[in-house]
């Protein structure tokens, strides 16, 4: 459902009179509450990243950017692994304009570097990453909500609790919080299951491995 569908229903269980504002309110804070919850699947994107050769941030960085999944150089066909600031600044402080093939990735706040600083490519780096929900107007489709439609009654739910307990409708609110939560549960189930042709590998890192040199 849109976002215009959700807030008929909520009129039509009673809060015709409450702003739409405060109705997006509960909407916003309910999806991105459930994106909080676990890294779902749902969340999952992918983008071949481009940079100009002078900075060491992708141009074109999604603006739901969220999270690394994995990062990778399509060219030499290497895994880029991820440092902290103090350990570039400590290791190569006095080389981190230095150019070159991207060999590791870290953070200035939520703005993802690379280092060294890679030369001017299109789309050599591919980034699988986790995304967020960008803020639901009430003219957002069904297109904009990143959670699957057919669990889109849960925002439904969420939003209700929410509402009835603005209204000091703990009864109320605490009925719809228990259904909210139980569709949450669901939701783990029916989103994670996403192959059972085996279980998940697990593979052993030992002190001779390294992640960069």
């Amino acid at each position: 459902m849109d976002v215009s569908e959700i807030i008929d229903r909520l009129d039509a269980i009673g809060f015709e009179d409450t702003a739409d504002e405060d109705k997006m309110d509960v909407i916003n804070d309910t999806v991105w509450d459930i994106d909080s919850r676990a890294l779902w699947p749902y969340l999952e994107k992918t983008v071949a990243l481009d940079f100009d050769g002078s900075s060491p941030t992708p141009t074109n960085l999604p603006a739901d950017f969220k999270s690394v999944i994995w990062l990778y150089d399509t060219t030499n066909g290497i895994t880029l692994w991820p440092e902290r600031l103090s350990t570039i600044r400590d290791r190569h402080g006095t080389e981190v304009t230095t150019t070159g093939d991207g060999l590791v990735y870290y953070f200035v706040g939520s703005n993802i570097r690379l280092w060294p600083v890679p030369s001017a490519s299109t789309g050599r780096y591919q980034l699988d990453y986790f995304a967020s929900q960008p803020e639901l107007t009430t003219l957002s489709l069904e297109a904009d909500i990143l959670l699957p439609k057919r669990h889109h009654r849960t925002i439904l739910l969420g939003a209700l609790w929410r509402l009835y307990k603005n209204e000091d409708d703990p009864e109320q609110g605490t009925a719809f919080q228990s259904d909210f939560e139980d569709r949450i549960s669901q939701m783990r189930a029916d989103l994670f299951g996403r192959q059972h042709q085996r279980a998940d590998q697990i593979f052993v890192i030992d002190e001779d491995d390294e992640y960069y040199v």
